[in-house]
């Protein structure tokens, strides 16, 4: 089963002078507790390839789910074990026909007839959001609970929120039966993100 924290970064992340420092913090201290997803739209696939071969070895050390976003030929050439797919990636069934169980894939919904049909296709996770209104997709209307245990309902397979999560908000997120959560800003931008992965986790079990 995948675990129940899902650290994602974007491009600010990514370009953060320090940040390989602190995801080889993360991959260290929670190992198998969180999946760790390498996400930057403006980044080019080179740039991705080499933050994930920087960090691959030490994840498969320690057990952490390493994640490439959106980008399957890098996931695949690099060795990483899942891939995270949303409407804009190649469809879902696609690549469950290309990488058979070499992956486990993730999907990214915005609706709960979206979640099932990526389910029905092959996926083994679905992020369902946005969830809360969040700095980094401030466009986006927020589905909010409800929206969230719509998509609960439509899958058997787990379901994340994601979209201004943290961990306040961790108690209610999971009375709607959510699996877990998937967050940007409640790790990076904690002073300590070791700490607040952590305290993430533990609000998690």
């Amino acid at each position: 089963m995948v675990p129940r924290l899902h650290i994602v970064t974007n491009d600010e992340v990514l370009q953060q002078h320090d940040f390989t420092a602190k995801a080889v913090d993360l991959l260290l201290n929670l190992q198998r507790n969180i999946a760790l997803h390498i996400r930057g739209r403006a980044q080019t696939g080179a740039y991705t390839f080499s933050i994930v071969q920087t960090l691959l070895e030490k994840a498969e050390f320690v057990g952490t789910l390493l994640v490439v976003n959106d980008r399957v030929d890098v996931a695949l050439t690099a060795g990483a074990r899942g891939v995270q797919l949303g409407i804009r990636s190649l469809p879902v069934g696609t690549v469950r026909a290309m990488a058979g169980p070499r992956l486990a894939i993730g999907y990214s919904a915005h609706s709960p007839e979206e979640a099932a049909e990526a389910e029905r296709a092959g996926a083994d996770f679905i992020f369902a959001g946005s969830i809360f209104r969040t700095t980094s997709h401030p466009e986006i209307t927020p589905v909010g609970l409800s929206g969230l245990a719509t998509c609960v309902d439509a899958c058997s397979k787990p379901v994340f929120a994601i979209g201004g999560v943290n961990a306040r908000r961790v108690s209610e997120v999971l009375s709607t039966g959510a699996y877990g959560i998937a967050v940007i800003d409640a790790v990076w931008q904690a002073p300590d993100p070791v700490h607040a992965a952590q305290e993430l986790v533990r609000l998690l079990s």
